[in-house]
């Protein structure tokens, strides 16, 4: 089965698809900066390779709006255009957050009660498209969907 190979061309340019070539070769998310959407951008760039079934079998989309950084939308089951950037209105799951706790989500550490209780965290759609994504990034049932009682 052939690979998605997904990079980042630029910090300005849109997340980028093509085939991995042949023989194993996988494509690389760069480190561009410390912006944590771009950190989310990489590790799923990264499950996308490992995982590119687990990924074309889904639907839905998730907007990520990180309020102090990018925003970016995955699109499940989508090998032609998996990421793009802006938080598409019409996605199913819109997750609205910060820096700080996206970076938590993504090293596993966050207090997803608190920050939602606080409003640092918001969801609005369909909170089940969280568990293909906590799937496709290794988490299974990550904190997130514990606290949340998923």
């Amino acid at each position: 089965m052939a690979h998605l190979g997904l990079s980042l061309n630029s910090q300005d340019a849109a997340p980028s698809v093509g085939r991995a070539r042949r023989g194993g070769a996988k494509a690389q998310a760069p480190v561009i900066s410390d912006s944590a959407c771009e950190a989310f951008i990489g590790a799923l760039v990264n499950a996308f390779e490992e995982k590119p079934a687990a990924f074309l079998a889904q639907r839905g989309r998730i907007a990520l709006d990180v309020a102090d950084d990018r925003s970016v939308t995955v699109r499940f089951g989508d090998s032609k255009a998996p990421l793009q950037w802006g938080a598409d209105t019409e996605a199913e799951l819109r997750l609205v957050t910060r820096q700080a706790v996206l970076r938590q989500i993504l090293d596993g550490t966050v207090d997803a009660e608190a920050e939602l209780t606080s409003g640092a965290l918001r969801l609005e759609g369909d909170i089940e498209l969280l568990v293909p994504l906590f799937q496709l990034l290794e988490r299974g049932r990550s904190m997130l969907s514990v606290r949340m009682g998923r």
